[in-house]
């Protein structure tokens, strides 16, 4: 196993209400786009599931698709993430979804855990396998 950085940077978030209550519980489906730069470099888009607890604590669940290069070659990959978060911090966990690398991640493993806080851009240390 190796590791990689990779800055990823917020490039556009939607995020819409699926169902809210007067006490702030609720739950919203975010579209969002992405982009790594570094060895792992281009735009990835990201469907979530986002839980909020009524004090703004909640928890994620998304799958984002990569499309760009790895090592400068073409590269296309699917990665699951699973979050929670606070007012202040989201913290990560993504592993690629097996059978979805093409080109340049085809049949690698990518895994990282990250806390995203502030604006970015976020610098992640990706393993590689």
């Amino acid at each position: 196993m190796e590791t990689i950085s990779a800055a990823y940077r917020a490039v556009d978030w939607k995020e819409a209400s699926v169902f809210e209550r007067s006490d702030g519980v609720k739950v919203t489906r975010v579209d969002a786009e992405f982009n790594y730069e570094g060895e792992l470099a281009g735009a990835t888009k990201v469907a979530y599931l986002l839980f909020y607890a009524a004090d703004g604590s909640g928890s994620s669940s998304g799958w984002e698709r990569f499309v760009g290069t790895f090592r400068g070659r073409p590269a296309e990959i699917g990665v699951a993430q699973e979050g929670t978060f606070t007012p202040e911090a989201v913290e990560v966990q993504a592993s690629s979804v097996s059978g979805t690398g093409t080109g340049a991640l085809d049949g690698v493993a990518l895994r990282y855990a990250a806390r995203f806080q502030g604006h970015g851009p976020y610098q992640l240390s990706i393993a590689v396998e």
